[in-house]
């Protein structure tokens, strides 16, 4: 199951910082939820390769300890776990370790399954199984119409959609919103929860994948959707580029002008240059430069956003941009300008060479060469002790993808207001109405995990919620099995 392993977070960054697992429909009507939940009384519904199941018409996990023990396919054939579907009954359940057997009872009835056997039992007569009754993530599965029929139970499978009830509960042609629904409603990802968690998770990768490149290869992935600042807390219906300008430069605006980058209808994607129709934002090296491009004969650069001059020690490369009515929204690289800014004024140690290094005997007493080296101009340079000979300490080397958000009322004066920053490398982007949805991506070490050196979590920053950093916590977290 564990072919490729990426993790997933998913953020809705509004007023403040909100995280969730996907983008849902609309709510559904309350008729079709009123019918929904008396469809699913005395049922239980689960789908393939989720952890999240429906009971009674009460949400829950099949697992709370295991988020990986998930119905899924093998030969065919559905297997799902069978503890938590036959409690969902009022069955009871027990393991005989001795026999390597399960036993379920409900009622008068038994239900009697050996473990990678294709025979079951049920009230002493033999009935055979598709696949045999395997474990799983320390649970212990089998097909599902067999456990399903053995429990004197219906049911329905639709797209991986598993519906069991004591009598037919859906219809697909009829029922088609309702599935639809209720899909929405199971098919989220699993969360990783915590480190060990996480070990599992890669080791599992490892072992699936059989040669060891995990260690080289394995990708964290994180999706995120921001909510635009000006938006916050109202609908956003769908706007035209026009409706940015006053009534004033909208009459003096092109009446027909080129969206770049708009493959689909509605679902805007970055690029290096934009238009409303009145100016050009481009993006120029490391600054954003908007000029005013109708009328024609009023043709100026009107301002220059200069990205690196907020925090020189640090260097950030714009990629694409969008815009949208009077917001200017900036996707870049931003990582420490090392090379330039010396981080170790403060903290450099002077550590003198060891002399019983072979090599290094009286190196410590050498005079220090001086040397021409060609530096930045503000660069700073850190006086030399001609005494101590010292190695450069290790820096931990980030990359964020940033969002720059800016104001474009005044176009000669353009005034950032929110800036959103995740760690990793930026992969690309989309834009529905007020909505921005960017992914990015960076490699995990896999092997220091493995090995028990600690999990480094993934940071990010949101201007509208604090000015520092923050890590983002495992159990927020959700992967692809």
């Amino acid at each position: 199951m564990f072919k490729k392993l990426l993790l997933l977070l998913t953020i809705i960054s509004m007023l403040a910082l909100v995280v969730t697992n996907n983008i849902t429909n609309a709510p559904a009507s309350s008729a079709m939820e009123s019918s929904l939940q008396e469809k699913l009384e005395s049922s239980v519904a689960l789908f393939v390769g989720s952890s999240k199941a429906i009971s009674n018409n009460v949400d829950t996990s099949i697992d709370p300890s295991e988020p990986a023990v998930v119905p899924f396919i093998q030969d065919g054939r559905t297997l799902v776990p069978v503890r938590f579907i036959s409690e969902s009954f009022g069955a009871d359940v027990s393991w005989h370790p001795e026999t390597r057997t399960i036993l379920v009872k409900k009622g008068s009835d038994t239900l009697l399954l050996v473990l990678d056997s294709t025979e079951m039992l049920v009230n002493s007569n033999k009935f055979s199984l598709d696949v045999p009754a395997q474990i799983f993530q320390n649970r212990t599965f089998v097909p599902l119409r067999s456990l399903v029929e053995a429990l004197n139970m219906k049911v329905f499978w639709s797209d991986g959609l598993i519906v069991i009830s004591p009598e037919e509960t859906f219809n697909l042609e009829t029922d088609r919103e309702k599935i639809v629904t209720l899909i929405d409603r199971l098919n989220v990802l699993h969360k990783v929860g915590n480190v060990e968690n996480l070990k599992n998770i890669l080791a599992k990768s490892m072992e699936a994948l059989g040669d060891g490149s995990l260690f080289m290869n394995d990708m964290r992935t994180t999706a995120v959707m921001l909510e635009s600042p000006e938006m916050v807390g109202s609908e956003a219906p769908a706007v035209s580029a026009k409706q940015g300008l006053s009534s004033k430069e909208a009459d003096a605006s092109s009446s027909d002008f080129s969206q770049t980058n708009v493959q689909v209808q509605g679902v805007d994607e970055g690029d290096i240059v934009k238009t409303d129709g009145q100016y050009i934002y481009k993006v120029n090296n490391t600054e954003i430069i908007i000029a005013r491009a109708y009328p024609a004969e009023n043709m100026e650069v009107v301002s220059r956003i200069d990205l690196n001059m907020e925090d020189p020690k640090y260097h950030f490369s714009p990629i694409e941009i969008f815009v949208d009515q009077n917001q200017l929204t900036i996707i870049g690289s931003k990582s420490p300008n090392y090379y330039r800014y010396n981080y170790y004024e403060e903290e450099l140690p002077q550590n003198p060479i060891d002399e019983t290094i072979d090599g290094f005997e009286g190196f410590e007493d050498a005079p220090v060469e001086e040397h021409s080296i060609q530096l930045e101009p503000d660069a700073t340079i850190l006086p030399i002790d001609e005494k101590r000979v010292s190695i450069l300490p290790s820096y931990d080397y980030k990359n964020f993808t940033t969002v720059l958000v800016y104001d474009l009322t005044d176009k000669a004066k353009p005034s950032q207001v929110k800036n959103f920053e995740i760690e990793g490398n930026y992969i690309s982007s989309r834009k529905i109405d007020s909505l921005l949805y960017l992914v990015s991506d960076q490699t995990i070490d896999t092997y220091r995990i493995l090995q028990g050196d600690g999990y480094e979590p993934i940071l990010y920053l949101d201007s509208a919620v604090s000015t520092d950093k923050s890590e983002i916590p495992l159990s927020q977290i959700s992967y692809f099995p």
